[in-house]
C-alpha cells in the first residue's frame, strides 16, 4: 500500500511539473524556414542547440508583442549594423523563464529585417537581407 501511494505522489508531482513547464507557442502566420533552420544549425554560435527558424511578412512590433505576452523579455545586446542598409531591431525571449539570455537553455530571438547567416561562419551575410520578421527558437541541449 506504502509502494501505491508513494507512486501516486510522484506521478503527481510529474504531472505537475509537465502542466507548468513552459513550451514555445509558434506565432500565428510564422512559417518554418526549413534552408534557414539548416544554416543556423550548422553555426557555431549555436553548437550542440536544437535550433528552428520560422520567417513571417508580419510587423517586428507584432510579433514581438505575441511573445511579450507569453515569456519573460531580456537584453540580448545592440543589433549588429548593415552595412547601408535598414536598421535592425531585434527583441529577446527566454522560454524556460531564465532572467537572462546567458543562462536560458530555451529561448526566442525576433528580429526584422532577415539577415542571412553563412554555415559554418559567426558572421552573417549581409548580402542576404530580407524585408521579413524572423523568429529563431534556440534549446540548448
Amino acid at each position: 500500500m506504502k509502494k501505491a501511494a508513494w507512486l501516486v505522489a510522484l506521478l503527481f508531482n510529474f504531472l505537475l511539473f509537465a502542466c507548468y513547464a513552459q513550451t514555445f507557442k509558434t506565432y500565428p502566420g510564422g512559417k518554418l524556414d526549413e534552408k534557414s533552420t539548416t544554416e543556423a544549425t550548422k553555426s557555431p554560435l549555436n553548437k550542440g542547440a536544437d535550433v528552428k527558424v520560422y520567417v513571417t511578412p508580419d510587423a517586428f512590433e507584432k510579433v514581438r508583442s505575441f511573445y511579450a505576452s507569453l515569456y519573460h523579455e531580456t537584453q540580448g545586446g545592440n543589433p549588429p549594423r548593415v552595412p547601408n542598409g535598414p536598421q535592425i531591431h531585434w527583441a529577446f525571449f527566454t522560454v524556460d523563464d531564465a532572467k537572462n539570455l546567458w543562462t536560458s537553455k530555451y529561448w526566442v530571438k525576433v528580429q526584422r529585417p532577415y539577415i542571412g547567416n553563412r554555415p559554418g561562419e559567426l558572421m552573417p551575410n549581409f548580402n542576404d537581407v530580407r524585408d521579413e520578421t524572423v523568429i529563431e527558437v534556440v534549446q540548448k541541449k
